[in-house]
């Protein structure tokens, strides 16, 4: 029986490391449900799986996921589709994934624990759903849900990275004007004018080191915030206490943190619609789209629902004692409370807040990118200050 490594959180939130034994994740997870501790993360034992370090970008998962769920559909079996993937694809990487995946399959691993053993690769809703895709026992439909998922969130990546990739291009331009200028023309700017004025080399010499001063200023501000920014995805990956608070500081920022909920809540509401399609028990569907989330704050709110319910309180009512979950969430589940088919809901909910994320993307965008000029038009301005302007005054001084 496989030995697992766990992470459990209790009410307060204090956590602990336990190991135990099942037979599987589901009876790993349907252990924990009659706990007051509520299961964070988990994964096999370190004898008994090593996790990959190799790391796959956005694309290839997507482009994998689509020949994949292809041939799921045409009516092949995981280890066909597989091995059709690792021998026809012309992409080197999805060759590599899918031949890596398929030795774990056939060394007697399901797919979505072989899934698991790249965590960087597959989200949490990834991995969820194909492991619902195993109990389904179709999943072909699973997967080309995963697929068009997949598909709309590369869509809002890619309109977010194209607003902001011109005004970052043309702040880097400056930035690497500014160091060719400071590394190569004036300092030999500055010994030519000193020789032909040395009543101004004093003056010249002042504004050299002031720009000298701001241009190591700069560096300094851009070395500590990519050093800070390493360290917290460090202790992030590394630490649940940092990675739930980072969690729940994220989801109460002013403008973004509306956007992370209700991308969260689209998540959960589409894995409770996909997993409701194979089964009615409401507690199996909450616990799988638990696991599903990679948000920690926000499973951990899912998880204290389902403690609640546990302890007599409705759907309802354990949504809203949680204040993390959007109102309308809470007002949709009262609604299938009162027509007695909870679970249908979770289709509405998901339509709404597809539409909200959408239009909410869109609203970010038509901010993001004059907001992206500005800031680069500033800092453009700062470098034209105290550096073209000086030069020009160096000449006057001269002339």
């Amino acid at each position: 029986m496989p030995l697992y490594d766990c992470v459990t959180a209790d009410i307060s939130g204090k956590k602990s490391h336990v190991s135990r034994m099942a037979e599987n994740d589901d009876e790993l997870i349907n252990s924990f449900s009659s706990h007051d501790v509520f299961l964070i993360k988990f994964c096999l034992a370190a004898n008994n799986s090593k996790r990959k370090t190799k790391t796959y970008s956005k694309k290839t998962i997507i482009d994998f996921t689509d020949m994949f769920s292809a041939l799921l559909s045409s009516g092949l079996n995981v280890q066909d589709s597989l091995q059709i993937c690792s021998q026809s694809s012309s992409s080197v990487q999805i060759k590599n994934l899918s031949s890596s995946l398929l030795h774990e399959v056939m060394s007697g691993r399901s797919l979505s624990d072989s899934l698991s053993m790249y965590p960087s690769a597959f989200s949490p809703l990834y991995r969820g759903l194909a492991k619902l895709s195993e109990k389904t026992g179709s999943p072909g439909t699973v997967f080309n849900r995963i697929s068009e998922y997949l598909h709309s969130e590369e869509e809002k990546r890619t309109k977010i990275t194209n607003a902001v990739s011109y005004p970052i291009f043309v702040l880097c331009l400056a930035i690497v004007a500014c160091l060719g200028l400071v590394t190569f023309l004036i300092p030999k700017m500055s010994d030519m004018l000193i020789a032909l004025n040395v009543n101004a080399s004093g003056q010249l010499l002042g504004k050299i080191n002031r720009m000298y001063f701001v241009l190591i200023l700069l560096i300094f501000l851009v070395v500590m915030f990519i050093s800070f920014s390493f360290a917290l995805s460090l202790f992030y990956r590394r630490s649940d206490s940092v990675k739930l608070k980072v969690d729940g500081l994220a989801l109460k920022l002013p403008i973004l943190g509306k956007y992370l909920s209700f991308q969260q809540t689209l998540d959960f509401a589409f894995a409770m619609e996909t997993m409701s399609s194979v089964t009615y028990d409401l507690g199996e569907c909450l616990r799988s789209s638990a696991g599903s989330m990679s948000n920690l704050r926000y499973k951990l709110a899912i998880q204290e629902v389902i403690a609640k319910i546990g302890k007599g309180m409705t759907l309802s009512q354990a949504f809203g004692t949680e204040k993390i979950f959007p109102d309308y969430l809470c007002t949709w589940i009262k609604i299938g409370e009162k027509s007695g088919d909870i679970l249908s809901v979770f289709s509405q909910i998901g339509k709404y807040f597809k539409n909200a994320t959408d239009n909410y993307s869109k609203k970010l965008l038509l901010w993001i990118e004059p907001l992206a000029i500005i800031l680069a038009g500033g800092f453009i301005l700062i470098l034209i200050i105290n550096f073209v302007l000086p030069i020009f005054t160096m000449y006057g001084m001269v002339l």
